[in-house]
């Protein structure tokens, strides 16, 4: 008995080095991805194109050089949910983060997102409508929500926050799809070998080890040890060897996926605590209700585009567009402000503010507090109108 167990060691243990060998793209991948999912990185992933963008523009090479200066594809939406899913089981662990900052990342995911791209919204478990630290239920019924919108498109202008997010999850989502396929295509590929209770050709020449799991649970399986990546309670070696022994040389974009859920779930707590990223999530709320956020109402758009540049005159602004039908994301990184542009308009409201209180003064027109905040948000009036209008009551009088 001993010898059979030595054997089969041995045997396991050659066909985990023969499957290391095949993986050809794992060895670096690990390294280069870690640096790729960095903030910095995806920053300034985005800050080239638009450098190569402003140079066109100023050569006059390019052609059309408007639109988005970034394009994904989320291959189906029904993975949300299982990207969902993992990101909220991690989430629950995490110590640090406040019961309402948890809740409140929760509907984000569950709800917000599938709401963006018009997909189906997840489940909350009756867990997760209560406070995590045992608290009580938070209401959010008085709450005004966002509004979905019945335009071809979602429109979101974020700040580095929102963008880094959005690349993330849609990092998780290609992989996550991309490994379900693979599971899928294994199924069908094994499925007439399984009949006639025969070896596969792939199990015959050793380029897939025969595994304890079933294979039409290759899947749901991975999903399971994912989670227990995340919790600590199995060996980021052995996940690796398993995933190789299920997905063979596919396999290798799986193994910073602990990584990539971490970092989301880092930027998640920054989108509820944040204040500069409550108030452009307030910001998007207000603008779905006036359906500026749908494509239907242009006027409102530019309305909230001038709004979100207004408030992000600090940071890095993106335009984000969501086609709801294909699942196309779409980002362009808008031009901020520079110094000397910024201290421009900070002359022409000094300006403004100036213009005001001569205008009160010099008319001795005696007004509240109230009514100077009005003249400023108010357009241009002139002081001959004014008199006109003096004059004109004289002459009835």
């Amino acid at each position: 008995r001993c010898c059979f167990q030595y054997i089969d060691r041995r045997r396991r243990r050659r066909f985990r080095f023969e499957l290391q060998s095949l993986d050809h793209q794992g060895i670096n991948f690990k390294t280069t991805d870690h640096k790729a999912m960095r903030a910095k990185s995806l920053l300034g992933e985005i800050e080239t194109l638009f450098d190569d963008r402003q140079e066109q523009i100023a050569d006059g090479t390019g052609g059309d050089v408007s639109g988005p200066h970034l394009t994904l594809l989320y291959p189906d939406k029904m993975i949300f949910d299982d990207a969902a899913g993992l990101i909220v089981h991690h989430l629950k662990r995490q110590t640090g983060i406040h019961g309402d900052d948890k809740r409140k990342i929760k509907e984000f995911m569950f709800h917000s997102v599938p709401d963006l791209f018009a997909a189906r919204r997840g489940e909350l478990s009756d867990d997760e409508d209560e406070d995590d630290d045992g608290g009580d239920v938070v209401e959010t019924e008085g709450k005004q929500q966002f509004q979905p919108g019945p335009g071809s498109y979602s429109l979101i202008f974020g700040n580095n926050t929102y963008y880094v997010f959005l690349r993330l999850h849609h990092t998780l989502c290609e992989r996550l799809f991309r490994i379900y396929r693979q599971a899928v295509t294994i199924a069908e590929t094994e499925a007439p070998y399984r009949q006639m209770e025969k070896d596969s050709t792939a199990v015959a020449l050793r380029l897939r080890a025969l595994t304890e799991i079933d294979i039409e649970e290759y899947y749901p399986a991975f999903l399971d040890m994912v989670k227990n990546l995340l919790d600590g309670n199995m060996d980021p070696g052995l996940f690796e060897d398993t995933c190789r022994e299920m997905f063979g040389v596919h396999a290798y974009i799986a193994f910073t996926m602990d990584k990539l859920i971490q970092n989301i779930v880092r930027q998640l707590h920054n989108l509820v605590t944040d204040e500069i990223c409550m108030k452009v999530f307030d910001m998007l709320v207000d603008e779905s209700v006036a359906l500026a956020t749908t494509g239907n109402v242009p006027a409102a758009e530019a309305a909230y585009q001038k709004r979100a540049e207004q408030m992000l005159a600090e940071d890095n602004c993106f335009k984000i567009v969501i086609r709801k039908r294909s699942g196309k994301l779409e980002i362009e990184f808008m031009e901020g402000l520079d110094d000397e542009r910024a201290s421009a308009h900070s002359a022409d409201v000094e300006k403004w503010a100036n213009y005001v209180e001569k205008y009160f003064i010099e008319e001795q027109i005696e007004s509240s507090e109230k009514v100077k905040i009005r003249m400023m948000k108010r357009p241009v009036l002139l002081l001959r109108n004014l008199r006109w209008k003096k004059s004109r009551m004289k002459m009835k009088m």
